[in-house]
């Protein structure tokens, strides 16, 4: 069992368990009652604190924080009626007297945990240890019982062998009916990643598809290599893509893609692989003629066959895709490019003739990212989504291989 969830049943039987006013309540029903008669009130009790948990998690927890005073409101009335509780069960009639009497209902209990003062708390700790800030409970929990497939697009994998993506499947706790695979691109891989993704889905191989982007480029770079020391960043990403019962939207449109090997050696890590392993001479560092620094397990790119290579083929993307997809330049909300540098961003948007609102732009906060730009973008743009009313996004992916990829997605 995954520990977070070993962790979570052992918290969840300790505070059933312990002393509180659910206990007494039902103890005391089923007592003069019957357990048959006390089950509306154990139903009570148990869809009552889910629903607040539930609700604790969706914001409540963030308004107890901003206004602390609601919390202790109603802590304090909890513990008002916990004592009026308390006198009605000291005080009350003899068993035979109570048992004519109607036990507590499901909807009285329901209601109570709202001033349960234990629950509060309970619901407070659960959400604040077992919930990851900026997610919810619901989704978490979906999320680890409903994927069944996981790619990770990466050019930094933890090992050779064995795949990453395998790790992330047991480290993630999720069930081991799961396919899991490393997809070795760089710039266009979240795009192929998407591509392998609605693949999986459509033929019916998979519903939940969990994919993921991870890069650590700046592991590669020569830290006096000022050709790419300043362009690159480190950072990964996450993206759920479903299944939905509508055909009438294709969500993911279909990809297009390209490929140029001829021109592998323009962006590449010489050294490392099976065909050259590191040696002695692995790391012994050279100038080039711009004063450059690095060695062969250096990353090294070739910037001026990239430029023409990406002015060459990007257009001739942008203008396949919207003729796959019988759409106009003015059917796209935001188009969101690989974010390789600002030069090259510029030279494509007065190439492309795009306007400054619908380009997406993020390198200046986060650098180039490789296979991580575009799904930084797009959620930069989704949570802007109905302040610039996106409804269609266009994603453009160019770089390492050479290999370029694009599609259209729709909100």
């Amino acid at each position: 069992m995954h520990p977070e969830i070993l962790s979570l049943s052992l918290f969840m039987f300790v505070t059933s368990c312990s002393p509180g006013p659910n206990n007494i309540v039902a103890s005391h029903s089923g007592f003069n009652h019957g357990i048959k008669k006390t089950i509306p009130l154990m139903l009570g009790v148990i869809f009552g604190f889910t629903t607040m948990i539930t609700i604790v998690n969706f914001g409540l927890i963030n308004l107890f924080k901003l206004y602390p005073i609601i919390q202790k409101t109603l802590i304090f009335t909890g513990t008002v009626f916990l004592i009026y509780l308390a006198y009605k069960i000291s005080f009350s009639k003899t068993s035979t007297e109570e048992r004519s009497l109607n036990p507590v209902t499901f909807i009285e209990t329901f209601m109570y945990q709202f001033l349960n003062p234990k629950g509060v708390i309970v619901a407070i700790i659960s959400v604040s240890t077992y919930v990851e800030t900026g997610n919810n409970f619901l989704n978490y929990s979906l999320w680890v019982i409903g994927v069944d497939y996981i790619i990770l697009c990466t050019q930094s994998p933890d090992y050779f062998l064995p795949t990453s993506a395998c790790i992330l499947q047991d480290r993630l706790g999720l069930g081991q009916a799961v396919g899991a695979i490393d997809v070795n691109q760089g710039c266009s891989g979240f795009i192929y990643s998407l591509g392998l993704a609605k693949g999986l889905i459509e033929s019916n191989q998979a519903k939940n598809v969990l994919v993921l982007t991870a890069e650590t480029y700046s592991k590669f770079i020569h830290p006096k290599d000022k050709s790419v020391r300043t362009l690159f960043g480190d950072a990964a990403s996450c993206a759920l893509i479903s299944a939905v019962n509508d055909n009438k939207v294709k969500y993911i449109s279909e990809p297009v893609y390209g490929t140029d090997g001829s021109m592998y050696d323009s962006l590449i890590v010489p050294d490392g692989g099976m065909k050259n392993p590191y040696n002695n001479s692995s790391y012994d560092e050279y100038e080039d003629k711009s004063s450059n620094i690095r060695s062969s397990s250096n990353l090294y790119m070739d910037g001026n066959n990239i430029f023409l290579f990406t002015l060459s083929k990007v257009p001739k993307l942008y203008s396949e895709v919207l003729e796959k997809e019988s759409l106009t330049k003015d059917d796209i909300d935001i188009f969101i490019l690989h974010q390789a540098n600002k030069f090259m961003l510029d030279s494509l948007q007065k190439k492309l003739d795009i306007p400054d609102e619908k380009m997406h732009r993020s390198y200046q906060n986060f650098g180039n990212t490789v296979s991580s730009t575009i799904p930084i973008g797009l959620k930069i743009e989704m949570e802007n989504m109905q302040s610039k009313e996106i409804k269609c996004a266009m994603l453009l992916g160019f770089g390492v291989g050479l290999s370029w990829a694009g599609l259209v997605v729709r909100f």
